[in-house]
């Protein structure tokens, strides 16, 4: 993949689908450690040290939201299943 400047969709980098799919979850209402760790980012702090959970069953749903979201957007089509709702975990703002 190229970083180079298109004519019709400009200059981006593989790093912007992260920045994507991170907003979009946001959008969704998809909790922000879920999020965080669907896009591959490491907890950081006391949360890193207690918390091990591997939050699969979170990313899946998260991700199966960003694939609706993403089918409806291609296809032209409104989503209205695209928000999941998730409890934050317990301890978390």
């Amino acid at each position: 993949m190229e970083n180079r400047n298109a004519e019709t969709w400009g200059r981006w980098a593989p790093h912007d689908l992260r920045r994507t799919a991170s907003t979009g979850l946001a959008a969704m209402g998809i909790d922000e450690v879920f999020a965080e760790v669907t896009i591959g980012h490491t907890r950081k702090g006391i949360a890193a040290v207690y918390d091990l959970h591997r939050y699969d069953r979170e990313k899946r749903t998260a991700l199966e939201a960003w694939e609706r979201r993403l089918l409806g957007i291609v296809e032209g089509k409104p989503v209205d299943d695209n928000v999941v709702a998730f409890s934050s975990p317990s301890g978390m703002a």
